[in-house]
């Protein structure tokens, strides 16, 4: 006859191997959580089992029943430095107390069972650097106190336990990751099916741009817009936020800049006046959008200026790039009814206008230096517009680090035509 005890001895043995072949299919933390729970049960023989996994933002243990998730106990929460849970979280060293009663350390959680720990077996869930949580097992089934038998099987779940928890915590990362990637693509998506082609030519005026968004989306938007009187309307800009929503804010920035141009008839200062009006209705709160707008006009010989949290433009006059040194107004998008004072400033024929953003001159090298404005500068140089531009992005790009570009980067250059015979 077989021996009663070799019986349950092997059967505890079974259930080890099952939990070896089985945690690790599992793509559900409640079905991974439940699945270690049972398997407990069966291996230690324990009355009571539980699993405390941290929550690192509230710095607490959140207790997973072995009773399932109808006991009042199942997802309470303790101070993670507090009870037997807390020490062996943080000291990562396995805990057996044979007397709970009278340690201190144990926390008798009053579940309405009327259950009392009495002894228990308690192991952190490390790896590396790295500590899951906690599994614990409480009072033995028709034993006093827990044997070095069950200390060995635990501690041979516990190992098991581990390996699974990090591989679905990898995997989590993965799916996250992959999300997120997708996430992004769709926001590039966005972003660019509501900005204008990059090369646009007037009977007066080129505007010519380069353009590449970060993988973070960080929201830079362009316009060009052809107004009657061979008049050009520019702009550059940056919204607050990143990924999707900042892309859907410059969709919806860029389709007002177009349904409102009509008003740049009045000038570039009623312009803004009613964009601004217009966001502060519409955009999402707390959304604001960072713009500098220049408006061209040839009959004129004016080009209007108006910065709003955003870089003064910089003009190529007399062979020297240098900024033009107009008044900041706020963002658009904070506060409705404010004011804009456009600067007008001559414009002749040959001059060459940049706009740029703060990706451009925030660009970081692979060593983490930036890229700056002296260098911005000393790219730009003379020669037609397209090789000025082409130079500047050359430059630019040859510089940063591409594979961490932290934010959207956008350079416009303007070329005023002569005016025709």
């Amino acid at each position: 006859m077989s021996n009663p005890d070799d019986m349950v001895l092997q059967e505890r043995y079974r259930a080890l191997l099952l939990a070896s072949r089985n945690l690790f299919s599992l793509t559900s933390l409640d079905d991974l959580v439940a699945n270690i729970l049972k398997y407990a049960y069966v291996m230690v023989l324990a009355e009571a089992c539980s699993m405390f996994l941290p929550d690192r933002v509230r710095h607490e243990l959140v207790i997973y029943s072995g009773r399932g998730k109808d006991n009042p106990i199942n997802a309470y929460r303790i101070p993670w430095n507090k009870g037997v849970a807390g020490s062996v979280f943080h000291e990562r060293k396995f805990l057996r107390i044979d007397d709970a009663l009278h340690d201190p350390r144990v926390m008798q959680i009053n579940d309405g069972s009327g259950f009392v720990a009495r002894s228990m077996l308690c192991a952190p869930l490390v790896d590396k650097h790295d500590c899951f949580g906690v599994l614990q097992v409480l009072n033995p089934i028709n034993r006093p106190i827990f044997t070095q038998l069950d200390q060995d099987i635990f501690e041979g779940l516990t190992g098991i336990v581990t390996g699974a928890l990090v591989r679905f915590d990898r995997d989590q990362k993965i799916r996250q990751e992959t999300r997120q990637t997708h996430e992004m693509a769709l926001a590039m998506e966005i972003q660019k099916s509501f900005l204008p082609p990059e090369e646009l030519c007037l009977a007066q005026s080129e505007m010519r741009v380069r353009y590449r968004p970060a993988r973070t989306i960080g929201g830079d938007f362009y316009a060009s817009i052809p107004l009657p009187g061979d008049r050009l309307l520019a702009a550059l800009g940056d919204v607050s936020g990143q990924g999707i929503p900042a892309a859907l804010t410059t969709a919806q920035i860029t389709t007002e800049m177009q349904a409102l141009a009509p008003v740049a008839r009045e000038g570039l200062a009623a312009y803004v006046f009613a964009l601004n009006n217009v966001l502060c209705r519409r955009l999402a709160a707390g959304r604001f959008a960072a713009t500098t707008f220049l408006l061209h006009d040839p009959q004129r010989e004016t080009m209007e200026i108006i910065c709003a949290g955003q870089f003064e433009p910089w003009r190529w006059l007399d062979d020297v790039w240098e900024p033009v040194q107009v008044p900041r107004a706020l963002a658009l998008g904070i506060f409705a009814d404010q004011t804009f004072t456009a600067t007008s400033a001559p414009c002749r024929a040959g001059e060459k206008w940049l706009l740029f953003s703060d990706g451009i001159n925030e660009g970081r090298s692979a060593t983490g230096e930036e890229y700056g404005f002296a260098r911005l500068r000393a790219s730009l140089g003379a020669g037609p517009a397209s090789e000025t531009l082409d130079r500047a992005w050359q430059d630019w790009e040859s510089f940063v680090d591409g594979e961490h570009q932290h934010d959207d980067a956008c350079l416009v250059l303007i070329l005023i035509k002569p005016r025709a015979a």
